[in-house]
């Protein structure tokens, strides 16, 4: 505020729309570096303007939005954005409020609203392309292109980009057009087409060179040493990394030291192959650090120098580790083989005995048949107990929280179905005439005993503890999909992170309550399932196009109270967005505790 009282001081005392206008150009001057001065200045301007100047008053909201926004402040940010529009909507001019549109698109795309960002960004553009202004219709197809990228339309967003740029082909010295080939650089990245990736990230360094901006020539830089370092040219990825680095540590940008560093050291190891020392690196990378010029200098060299000594004692402790690991999944092979068998063994004997007992009953006169019954009953009863003594057993023994849900349907769903059969038996027992009408019952039920105990077995084979998190949704949404009547897709950006196993199960088991309730009750096609690594966070977006639902009136059948305290559990947390019409999106957010 002190900068603001300064700025105050040193202002004409002329015509208050002479104040206004030199207010809002101080206010747009400093409110990157003092935001809180930048809106004493804008709510000053506001004051004085008096609704008098459309243009400087549309003009001090449209601030007054951006510092909200770069606060994160996203409610007020709007709110500003939204009364900037209307002051300019007012005055009549395209280009005012085609800005004032794209920078509503903008606070939706940060609260990830892609649906209204999508909107205001394409009506941005409408107005941009009325107005004929090259450089800001190349902004709007920009800001169109990164929505789709994030959305992994990766197509769409290269048409945004390459059209933003065919309007700025008379144009050499924006800034605009070499973000776009910075964002079609990624985008090829992506898509794993370096040479494309190359070409563009090339054009960009040219004009930046020139430019004199080092940020995003760092930023650049690390990009090139990545996709060098893909095409398995080291030496050239560490030339890039170098230059990164250098940059980054002019910059005081330790973040991007940490990237550069990270990305160099395991460029050098690259090379040699080694996982282990290489995964040993990127665990002291991504710890937590703060380190001067020097000490990071240091650091490195002394990991470099350290190498060659733990190397032979590394390799060792790998293939303890790794002959540890055979021996133990070994073991677990061997001991899933005999549940498997055992659980097929029961099924076996239970088709049968039921069987027998249809037999027996036309074999025998209704006073016999009452008392073999019931002795089928009590065999029944008995071989229920010794599957649940089974599956006890196994949870003492370590089996997980996988193997007490196996436990938990074979108590809730084949035990009801043999409840069921017995009370049929029971029927037959107390009168012959409805006899053939309750064994005709009672041979659908145990079919349908056999299809659950099926189901359950092929749900045993999907092991998480084995598969890992991405195979077993993989396998999930395949046995989905091979129903026909929903579409399941997954994306993954996890960028190497594999989650641990309390996470994995977790997160599978919110995966697959949100498919259930999406055939339960959204009459959906299509579900979009998308793992990502955000820095530190694990994020996952689950997206239907069904009926959707409101939100201030949750059914209970829903469970999402009980979605929201498996997140809770690992310190996250899972937010919903629907409507009535318009399909359902679930964003799970889980911080990534470091090894």
């Amino acid at each position: 505020m002190l900068k603001a009282l300064l700025i105050i001081s040193t202002l004409s005392l002329g015509d208050p729309p002479d104040r206004v206008s030199q207010l809002n150009d101080h206010a747009q001057e400093i409110f990157a570096e003092y935001p809180d001065s930048a809106l004493g200045l804008v709510d000053l301007s506001l004051k004085l303007n008096n609704k008098s100047d459309l243009v400087e008053q549309g003009r001090a909201y449209s601030l007054k939005g951006l510092i909200y926004q770069r606060n994160l402040c996203f409610d007020s940010s709007l709110v500003n954005h939204i009364r900037s529009l209307k002051c300019r909507e007012a005055i009549g001019d395209p280009g005012l409020v085609g800005r004032s549109l794209i920078n509503i698109g903008n606070v939706y795309y940060l609260i990830n609203d892609t649906q209204n960002a999508e909107k205001y960004y394409g009506k941005g553009l409408e107005s941009h392309l009325a107005a004929a202004d090259p450089v800001s219709i190349a902004y709007a197809y920009n800001s169109l292109g990164n929505l789709y990228t994030s959305k992994f339309q990766l197509s769409k967003a290269k048409k945004q980009f390459f059209e933003g740029l065919e309007h700025l082909a008379d144009f050499n010295d924006q800034s605009i057009k070499y973000d776009i080939y910075i964002n079609l650089g990624v985008l090829y990245e992506e898509e794993n087409q370096y040479d494309s990736a190359l070409v563009m990230f090339r054009k960009a360094e040219e004009w930046y060179l020139e430019s004199g901006s080092i940020s995003d020539l760092a930023t650049i830089y690390v990009d090139l040493g990545v996709i060098y370092q893909n095409l398995e040219k080291y030496d050239s990825a560490k030339l890039y990394y170098d230059l990164a680095l250098d940059y980054n540590i002019q910059l005081d940008d330790w973040r991007g030291v940490k990237y550069a560093s990270k990305g160099w050291l395991l460029n050098e190891f690259e090379k040699d192959k080694d996982t282990l020392s290489k995964n040993i690196l990127i665990q002291f990378l991504d710890s937590e650090y703060t380190l001067d010029s020097l000490a990071l200098k240091k650091n490195i060299q002394e990991v470099e120098a350290e190498y060659q000594v733990e190397k032979n004692t590394l390799a060792r402790k790998m293939a303890e580790d790794q002959a540890d690991f055979e021996k133990q999944k070994r073991r677990t092979e061997k001991k899933e083989a005999e549940r498997n068998i055992l659980i097929l063994m029961f099924a076996g004997a239970f088709v049968m005995v039921l069987a027998f007992l249809i037999v027996m009953y036309y074999r025998q006169k209704n006073r016999i048949a009452r008392y073999q019954l019931q002795e089928k009953k009590d065999e029944v009863n008995r071989v229920v107990a010794q599957q649940e003594t089974r599956i006890y057993k196994a949870q003492l023994e370590g089996e997980g929280a996988e193997r007490k849900r196996v436990a938990q349907e074979l108590h809730d769903r084949v035990g009801g179905l043999l409840a069921t059969v017995n009370l049929h038996l029971e029927n037959v027992a107390e009168s012959e005439e409805g006899a053939r009408e309750s064994v005709g019952q009672a041979q659908n039920l145990v079919h349908k005993s056999i299809e659950e105990v099926r189901s359950i077995s092929h749900n045993l084979a999907m092991d998480i503890h084995v598969l890992g998190l991405k195979s077993t949704i993989e396998q999930f949404a395949e046995g989905i999909n091979s129903t026909g009547k929903l579409m399941v897709k997954t994306f993954y950006a996890m960028h190497g992170y594999n989650p641990d196993l309390q996470v994995s199960r977790e997160c599978l088991k919110i995966i697959r309550e949100l498919v259930a309730n999406t055939l339960k009750y959204a009459d959906a096609k299509e579900v979009n399932i998308q793992l990502s690594k955000i820095d530190d966070t694990l994020q996952i977006i689950y997206d239907d196009d069904g009926n959707g639902f409101d939100i201030n009136h949750v059914k209970k059948g829903l469970g999402l109270k009980n979605m929201k305290a498996r997140a809770a559990k690992l310190g996250g947390d899972i937010d919903f967005d629907s409507a009535p019409g318009r399909g359902t999106t679930a964003v799970l957010t889980i911080p990534i505790q470091e090894p």
